[in-house]
Formats: structure tokens, sequence, C-alpha cells
């Protein structure tokens, strides 16, 4: 077969500027999501509390109109075992992907079990929306003349005169991160109301690293929706990635959030 000159030139110019290394490495949005996905896991997989979730199943669930955020469930035998909160971000026209919060135990956040539940499990996702804000996150409960505010991880029906909380904005764990460190901390007690030393001993409004090597037990108490809320947690886990550090609080289950997140909403206090 000849070519024309001009298509010859066409595809010359056409192979200098994507090679085929480059048409290969281009992957769908869905490969990136199940690569990244994957990488967590594994680099969560090196705390022996995340080690179950190898070869788990994942379902993902889009969170609230536009916000580019997911839900995504881990689950072992149908049964959840954690969850991640995934955001979706653009920079520099290339799409990547973060962890804002993730947990482990039988409740992810957003669960079901928190809800006013109709036999019809499609009927109860069709009367809620999912808004994600941390601490603050809640479910719109629709099948009500008045829709209502419900706590996100623990079902509690909020007041409805709480004010409505600001889009957070902070860096959660990014691609090709990597966990270099992992800390089971002291336990003190089954709930924060075990021990009240929190409500009566000086706070540190900043997280000490060295707490973890001293063995020190600690609380920590949020401030929600401008304070109308106060939220006392044991914490009890400690994850240093590579960019940024976690907590694990105790709420129905561990669940970790960003250091520089918890320091802006509250404070800490050591068992003396």
């Amino acid at each position: 077969m000849k070519l024309q000159p001009y298509l010859c030139i066409f595809l010359i110019l056409f192979m200098f500027f994507f090679p085929p290394s480059v048409i290969w490495a281009q992957k769908t949005w869905g490969e990136n999501w199940n690569e990244q996905i994957t990488q967590w896991i594994d680099q969560l997989s090196k705390d022996p509390l995340f080690a179950s979730w190898k070869g788990a199943t994942l379902e993902k669930e889009a969170l609230g109109p536009n916000s580019k955020e997911w839900l995504v469930q881990v689950k072992k035998n149908k049964e959840i075992i954690g969850y991640f909160i995934v955001q979706e971000t653009e920079v520099n026209g290339k799409i990547t992907f973060s962890i804002l919060e993730y947990g482990s135990g039988p409740y992810s956040l957003f669960d079901d079990a928190f809800l006013p539940i109709p036999s019809n499990r499609e009927l109860v996702r069709s009367r809620n929306v999912k808004i994600y804000s941390g601490l603050e996150s809640y479910f719109v409960w629709k099948d009500s003349p008045d829709p209502f505010r419900i706590d996100g991880k623990t079902g509690e029906i909020y007041p409805s005169d709480l004010p409505y909380p600001e889009k957070i904005d902070y860096n959660g764990v990014f691609t090709n991160e990597t966990l270099t460190g992992q800390k089971l901390l002291l336990d003190w007690g089954e709930t924060p109301w075990d021990y009240l030393f929190w409500l009566s001993s000086p706070s540190n409004p900043s997280f000490k690293k060295n707490w973890i090597s001293e063995g020190n037990r600690i609380a920590y108490v949020a401030s929600l929706f401008d304070g109308k809320i106060i939220a006392p947690f044991i914490v009890k886990s400690f994850h240093q990635w590579s960019n940024v550090s976690f907590l694990g609080i105790e709420d129905e289950g561990l669940r970790y959030i960003p250091l520089s997140y918890a320091e802006k909403k509250g404070n800490f206090y050591t068992l003396p």
C-alpha cells in the first residue's frame, strides 16, 4: 500500500508527540482508581489491625451532590470491616485521589445501620443524602415533613438549630504515599466518660509525638458546629504516612482523621 506524502508526515508527527509508551501508559479513570485503592490497602495492611483488609471486596458510593467524594466500604464475607473516604482532585490537568478519612471495625462512616431503616435497602439510600465534613459529617434524612440531620458515625439526631459546617479543606493521604510507622496506644477506658480528667486537666492544643513513646493515655476533645457540640474521644492509634499523620480515635470503631485537622477542631489531654 502506498501512502500519500501528507499522510506520511501526519504519521511521523503523531508518533513523535504520542509515542507508543505514552499511548499505552494512559489509563482509564477506573483503572487508576482500582490501582490506587489497592496500593493504599497494601500499605495499611502493614498494621496488624488492618491485616484482614488483604483480599477484601470493595463497594463505593458517591457522596453529596457534585462533591467528587466517595465512601468505600471494605468487606469480608459480605460484612463491613472498614472504610475509606476518598476525594478526587485535579492538579495541572491530572486526576489524583486522596484519602480524607479511613477506619476499621464493623461500622463504616455513613453506615445504613445508623438510619431509620425501612425494609428496602434502596429505599433507605433514596431517602438520605450523605454530606462529608470530617467529624461533622451527617446524613440528611428526607423522609420527613421537616428533613433532619443525623450524625454520620453514631446515628445521633442533631438539633435542628445546629449551624451547617464549612466544607473541609485539608490534605489527606495522596497517591503513592507509604505508611512509614504505626503505633497502638495505651487504652484507658471503654468510653471517654470512664475517666473525666479531660474536663479538669489543662489542655495541650497541639499533639506531642513524644506522648506515644512515653506511653501516655490520651483524650481528644473536639469542638464541633461552632462550639454547639463538644465531643470527647479516646485516642487509640497513630499512623505516620510519607507526608501526613493520622490519629485513630474510638468512634463506633477506630476512626482515623488527619492530625492537622484534629488540631484545628479541638484539644488534647493526657491522663495525669
